[in-house]
């Protein structure tokens, strides 16, 4: 998200991540990490599968 975009304009182009049946982070993110005291307090590298550029 750019700074200064809208929500609006910016959900345009994440269609599947605010997706609660099949959350995007968790193709990229365990469970386990993603949702650990760790990820909560700062970035985490994904241990799945490397983030798209």
């Amino acid at each position: 998200m750019s700074e200064g975009e809208a929500w609006c304009d910016f959900a345009e182009h994440i269609d599947d991540l605010p997706d609660s049946e099949s959350p995007t982070l968790l193709r990229y993110y365990s469970k386990a990490l993603l949702f650990s005291d760790h990820a909560r307090e700062s970035f985490v590298h994904p241990d799945l599968e490397t983030l798209p550029a």
